[in-house]
């Protein structure tokens, strides 16, 4: 069973009734948790909802959650981490002279990503970017992804300064 987020008195009333329903024999765990509320941690979640929505559309050539996702660091992040992030941008100008021409330049390309594009490093105005970049490309290509604010989250740029 998946984790149910106390947001209501039906979710705490079905959470008691789950809690009554439990054998007292030692088969089944019940955590109780702080939910993380910030923007931050609602842009994750949409991100990788995003994901799994894209991986579902059959476009892309991607089957699952995780390889969209490496893919979307490298289309979305890649390119904001560089204008934000010096060193990020002299790693990435060296790994590219170095794999340039490679048979296997695709794969290091999907390598480097997973190992070293992090939507966490962005500012956030860099993830709200990263987001939209996100969302608009593959709304452009008919995939029906969630909407942020059926989320809670906002892509609205605060200022021009990342916050």
């Amino acid at each position: 069973m998946k984790a149910i987020i106390i947001k209501s008195e039906k979710n705490k009333t079905y959470c008691k009734s789950l809690i009554d329903e439990a054998p007292i024999d030692g088969s089944v765990t019940v955590e109780i948790k702080k939910t993380p509320t910030d923007a931050t941690y609602k842009q994750q979640k949409l991100w990788f909802k995003w994901c799994g929505e894209v991986s579902r559309s059959g476009l892309g050539g991607n089957d699952n959650t995780s390889d969209v996702h490496i893919e979307a660091k490298w289309r979305f992040v890649r390119t904001i981490l560089i204008e934000e992030n010096d060193i990020f941008g002299i790693i990435y100008d060296h790994f590219m002279k170095t794999i340039k021409g490679s048979v296997t330049e695709s794969e290091y390309c999907k390598k480097f990503a997973n190992k070293w594009i992090h939507t966490n490093d962005l500012t956030r105005h860099g993830r709200i970017r990263s987001l939209t970049d996100f969302q608009r490309y593959w709304i452009l290509k008919g995939v029906e992804l969630t909407d942020p604010a059926m989320r809670g989250v906002d892509l609205t740029m605060v200022d021009n300064n990342g916050r």
